[in-house]
């Protein structure tokens, strides 16, 4: 969890917020899994060992308790392995996406890849 105020190595002189840091920070974590190319035990699973990542962010008020943001954190990554695994996807894009599928058309995956 990050924490307003908190260094992140590499991104403090960047304009990114914190929304964005934590998305890149999960796509950093999500492709060094993958780089390890770790074999999986479970067949079923695919090959290679995956990680998918639900990011949530909100600004503290008073009285607030973490968890909802755990919760939305939660349903981005289940929205994420619902989505084909081995991605990042913020708690926004995901209820974007539901939202979409219960009134239309989906438009976009709301998946975070690395630049």
């Amino acid at each position: 969890m990050l924490r307003p105020g908190m260094a992140v190595k590499n991104l403090r002189s960047s304009c990114l917020s914190n929304h964005d840091v934590a998305l890149h920070i999960g796509e950093r974590l999500r492709h060094a899994v993958s780089s390890l190319r770790l074999n999986h035990g479970a067949p079923e699973a695919g090959p290679l060992v995956t990680l998918s990542i639900g990011v949530a962010t909100q600004v503290p008020m008073d009285n607030m308790h973490s968890d909802l943001l755990v919760a939305r954190a939660d349903q981005a990554l289940y929205a994420a392995k619902h989505s084909g695994r081995n991605c990042v996807l913020s708690a926004e894009k995901a209820l974007a996406a539901f939202s979409n599928t219960e009134t239309g058309p989906r438009q976009t995956s709301g998946k975070a890849r690395a630049r």
